[in-house]
């Protein structure tokens, strides 16, 4: 029975975590964008501002995002150096902005897959660290 209670809570978003990021530096013009993402918004490359970090370029590499709701998601960041909230790319879907991704170890050629760079909030509070800008 506290099993079931248990798994229930978890799939209705009872619990929450605060997320902490942690980044390489990012200096320059513009600012910097910390997302944790779910499945469907990793795929439209949009995301809910109640899980959106913005910092000035030049001032921290560590973000918090508070009371985020159980479940499975994606931590990126990005150098948003024209300041529009647009993870901007070219023609090619190439990324135009410094970027880094929780798990992404090396420059992808082509978008990874959410499964491979996802991890579960619960309860607990999570710290991550994105090793590597791209």
């Amino acid at each position: 029975m506290k099993k079931i209670l248990l798994a229930s809570l978890m799939t209705t978003g009872v619990f929450a975590a605060n997320v902490t990021i942690n980044f390489p530096a990012i200096s320059g013009e513009g600012q910097v964008v910390v997302r944790i993402v779910t499945a469907e918004e990793y795929k439209t490359d949009k995301g809910d501002e109640s899980r959106t970090e913005i910092l000035g370029a030049n001032e921290v590499s560590v973000a918090t995002v508070n009371n985020v709701a159980a479940g499975e998601y994606v931590a990126l960041v990005y150098h948003d150096e024209n300041s529009n909230l647009i993870f901007d790319k070219n023609a090619l879907g190439i990324p135009k902005e410094a970027y880094g991704v929780f798990g992404l170890k090396k420059r992808p050629l082509s978008k990874p897959k959410f499964e491979k760079l996802k991890f579960t909030v619960g309860a607990e509070d999570l710290n991550l660290t994105i090793d590597k800008l791209f």
